[in-house]
C-alpha cells in the first residue's frame, strides 16, 4: 500500500471543544488508515504512535486515564480508541447537530456534490447510523433548488448516489448550452463588425448599401 502521511496533531482546544467528537471521528479514521499504510499493527506501537502522532494534548489524556487507574499498562488499541471517543462524546449535542442538518439546503450557485459533503460532514454528528443516505436524500429534496433533481431524488427506490450522478449530468448540460451560446454570440459579434467595416451602413444608419441609379427622381423639382 502506499505510504501516507501521518494525521496533524489532534486541537483539543478549538472552538472551546465543542467540535470534539466530529473531528475526533474523522481524526481518528485518518489515523487508522496511516496505521495501516504503515503496517503497524500490534496494540502497543499502535498506541504508541496515536500518543505520539495525537500531540501534547492526546498525550496528557491518556496519562490522566491511566494514573486514575481506567487504563491498564499493557491495554488494547481498540479499548484506548473507545476512551478517547467516551472522552469526547459528552461534548456532543445530537439534537442540536440534527437541528442544523435539517436546517442545511443548497446554496445559490452551490453544486449539489459540494451540498452532499455538506451533509454527509453533518451528519456524522447526528448518529444516523445506516440511515444516513437516506436523511441526506431526504434532505435534498427539501433543500435543493432545481426541481428536477427534487423529482429525480422523490423517485421510489433511488439511491443518493444515484441523485448525485444525474445531478452531475444536468450540470454538465447546462455549462455545454453556456459555452455553445457564448461561442454564437461571440460569432454573431464578429459578422457585424465586419459588415461595419465593409459600409454595410450608409451615412442614415438605415443599412442601405444601394446606388444613385437606384434612387427615383422627385417629379417636381428634377432631384
Amino acid at each position: 500500500m502506499a505510504h501516507l502521511l501521518a494525521p496533524a496533531p489532534f486541537d483539543v482546544e478549538i472552538d472551546g471543544g465543542r467540535s470534539n467528537a466530529t473531528r475526533w471521528t474523522s481524526w481518528i479514521r485518518r489515523f487508522d488508515a496511516f496505521l495501516e499504510a504503515s503496517s503497524i499493527t500490534d496494540d502497543r506501537p499502535c498506541i504508541a504512535t496515536l500518543l505520539h502522532v495525537g500531540g501534547d494534548k492526546i498525550e496528557e489524556i491518556y496519562e490522566v486515564k491511566r494514573n486514575a487507574s481506567t487504563l491498564k499498562k499493557d491495554e488494547k488499541y481498540a479499548v484506548v480508541k473507545k476512551m478517547f471517543s467516551d472522552c469526547f462524546s459528552p461534548q456532543k449535542n445530537i439534537d442540536m447537530s440534527t437541528l442544523q442538518f435539517r436546517q442545511t439546503y443548497q446554496r445559490q450557485g452551490e453544486g449539489i456534490d459540494a451540498c452532499s459533503v455538506r451533509l454527509k460532514t453533518l451528519a456524522t454528528s447526528c448518529e444516523f447510523g445506516t440511515s444516513t443516505d437516506r436523511e441526506i436524500k431526504l434532505q435534498l429534496i427539501q433543500g435543493c433548488l432545481d426541481k428536477r433533481i427534487k423529482l429525480k431524488a422523490a423517485q421510489d427506490n433511488v439511491t443518493l448516489e444515484e441523485i448525485l450522478k444525474f445531478a452531475q449530468s444536468l450540470e454538465f448540460s447546462s455549462e455545454a448550452v453556456n459555452i455553445n451560446l457564448y461561442k454564437k454570440e461571440q460569432g454573431s459579434s464578429k459578422v457585424e463588425a465586419a459588415y461595419q467595416l465593409k459600409g454595410g451602413a450608409n451615412a442614415f444608419g438605415n443599412g442601405y448599401s444601394g446606388t444613385k441609379k437606384d434612387i427615383k427622381k422627385c417629379f417636381k423639382c428634377g432631384l
